[in-house]
């Protein structure tokens, strides 16, 4: 079995840092989403979940890498993120058209199961800031040299566009083998 080495938390700014979509998720309690008059409103996302859960729960440094649509949409998220106290260091903001035609932020709806009735959830994740990351536009080099002990992403990310994958968790897959952090 191969050695695995880890770098000392003593040269990293974070434990953990997470690349991934962060959208709205609006909760319509113990109604149905289809009739639902009234939500409430969260962060969410399966790699950010991960750095608030060790942020809230183990007070481990964490911070996420994504993108957002600089609307009223996206600072809601941000002052969300901000409640979770993970670092919003490597957020991209992209300028919004107002109406999203060009880029938008991702929205969840989620609703509860109950004894046999099964949760569902419902995204809306069209022309999401994410999804059209382009190489170099997250500086990696950044991420991975110093400040990351710990990276965290997954496959879903590549489905997001035709270029997701090569355009943000290809280069930093790359730079972090190159760096020895844990994808």
């Amino acid at each position: 079995m191969a050695k695995l080495d880890i770098k000392s938390k003593k040269g990293c700014m974070w434990d953990l840092v997470s690349l991934g979509e962060v959208m709205l998720r609006l909760d319509p309690g113990d109604a149905r989403i289809s009739t639902a008059r009234h939500f409430r409103a969260w962060e969410g996302g399966g790699e950010y979940n991960v750095a608030r859960g060790l942020r809230r729960c183990f007070r481990m440094d964490t911070a996420v890498v994504t993108a957002l649509a600089d609307n009223p949409v996206g600072r809601l998220v941000e002052d969300l993120i901000l409640q979770g106290a993970v670092s919003q260091k490597y957020i991209r903001w992209v300028p919004s058209d107002g109406v999203g035609r060009t880029v938008r932020n991702g929205l969840n709806f989620t609703e509860r199961g109950f004894g046999l009735r099964a949760p569902l959830g419902c995204s809306d994740r069209g022309h999401t800031a994410i999804s059209q990351l382009k190489p170099g536009e997250i500086d990696w080099e950044q991420v991975f040299r110093k400040d990351a002990l710990v990276s965290h992403r997954r496959n879903l990310l590549c489905a997001f566009g035709h270029c997701s994958a090569r355009r943000s968790g290809g280069n930093g897959g790359r730079e972090a083998d190159r760096r020895q952090c844990f994808l």
